[in-house]
């Protein structure tokens, strides 16, 4: 067992125990599993070949919804405490935010312009690919 399973592990028993209050060590091990999770998805959604455009959103959906989680996680979690590479798996789970976050909004400017066509949804469409710099 690597050691992202055994925090993945770790993390169940922990949830599994239904606890109100959890200790900042128990919470560093849900926060790690977090990140694994969001490094997965993350992966998924940049290997996924799928044309279905609903598809790519709500995986899309997803992983913001996680990065949102394990952000306000973070914020439950003591400034003095740390573990092993807190630092790099925080600055990760913000970049891949904010990758998700632009995909998002291409995405949902492909949608509107595919459903409704109008000059108006290609403008939008031309003003997001702009703002992030898609040629």
């Amino acid at each position: 067992m690597n050691e992202i399973e055994r925090i993945h592990e770790e993390a169940q028993k922990i949830l599994d125990q239904k606890k109100q209050e959890v200790t900042p060590t128990e919470l560093s091990i849900l926060l790690q599993s977090q990140y694994f999770n969001i490094e997965e998805m993350f992966t998924f959604a940049s290997n996924y070949k799928e044309e279905n455009i609903d598809n790519h959103i709500l995986i899309a959906e997803r992983i913001q919804k996680l990065c949102n989680s394990y952000s306000n996680n973070l914020k439950l979690f003591p400034s003095l405490l740390s573990w092993e590479n807190r630092k790099y798996q925080n600055e990760r789970v913000v970049s891949i935010q904010g990758e998700i976050n632009k995909s998002l909004e291409l995405l949902n400017a492909v949608k509107r312009n595919n459903e409704v066509g109008s000059l108006g949804t290609m403008m939008e469409l031309n003003e997001v690919m702009r703002k992030h710099n898609i040629k």
